[in-house]
């Protein structure tokens, strides 16, 4: 019997049964497939076959794209930044684990840019209405640049996306190899001149590369 695992916790608890056997810890085998990924379509029967075959063991399967880790702690702060920020209420409030429940407002109109940088390549699945993402440029663009420059995707946020936990999935194969996103938001859902933000996460895999905060 196959056993899809929804959240981590499923799959702890899993883990944690199998290493307290009686006898020995138990096999527990993992699929890591993704619905769109034609090899994992193919191994999916084999697979099924198997976990009727050895029952003593746990097969499990996991939708990476329904379990993407927050990317949260590969962000270097350091080199982080939001153009148009209140002062009161900056980036920092959103991005750093001490002050992270605060919230991010503009100043002087409704646009920001919020410029930000990884300690490693990632890869990113992935208040504001229109908002233009650009990857891996090496500097804050001004407003602009933003404007006019044409963006790997553009996003038109409806009042629904931003109920809290909302995912906004992104291009998949745009966002290859990233080091930088940029997030220029152009406009807010009401029109008024201040746009908050009060939560922004980062969800997809980290590429098996060096994290450059590791060399000193």
């Amino acid at each position: 019997m196959v056993v899809n695992i929804d959240d981590k916790e499923q799959l702890i608890r899993f883990l944690t049964e199998a290493s307290s056997r009686p006898g020995g810890p138990g096999l527990v085998v993992l699929d890591f497939f993704a619905t769109w990924c034609r090899p994992c379509s193919e191994i999916a029967p084999v697979f099924s076959s198997l976990s009727e075959t050895h029952t003593e063991a746990r097969f499990l399967k996991v939708d990476v794209d329904k379990n993407d880790p927050d990317l949260s702690p590969f962000l270097d702060t350091t080199q982080c930044e939001c153009l148009n920020e209140d002062d009161t209420h900056p980036l920092s409030n959103l991005i750093s684990s001490e002050t992270g429940d605060g919230y991010l407002l503009s100043d002087t109109d409704a646009q920001l840019i919020i410029f930000i940088t990884f300690a490693q390549f990632v890869r990113l699945h992935c208040g504001p209405k229109t908002v233009k993402l650009f990857v891996n440029q090496t500097s804050t663009p001004d407003f602009s640049a933003c404007e006019s420059a044409d963006a790997v995707q553009t996003l038109e946020l409806e009042t629904k996306d931003l109920i809290d936990g909302a995912i906004v999935p992104l291009n998949f194969v745009k966002f290859q190899n990233v080091t930088t996103i940029t997030v220029f938001v152009a406009d807010n859902q009401t029109g008024k001149e201040v746009t908050r933000i009060d939560r922004l996460r980062f969800f997809g895999t980290c590429v098996n590369t060096t994290n450059m905060q590791n060399f000193k």
